[in-house]
């Protein structure tokens, strides 16, 4: 699994295994050049969103 470095990502990681919500196989990458291509993916929605001005009601988005 491909996150950032915050600190929370472990911690949160470790949780979902202990709680049987993620497979105890998943291992935590922290390199910041692995996920660009993730978030260049959704780009084209954030630049809808944000020229719209945004999501009015919470149950929409």
């Amino acid at each position: 699994m491909n996150t950032g470095k915050h600190s929370s990502y472990a911690h949160a990681i470790s949780r979902l295994k202990k709680e049987g919500r993620l497979r105890a196989d998943v291992e935590q990458r922290q390199v910041k050049y692995l996920n660009n291509g993730i978030e260049s993916d959704h780009v084209s929605i954030k630049k809808l969103v944000v020229s719209s001005g945004g999501f009015k009601m919470r149950k929409r988005a």
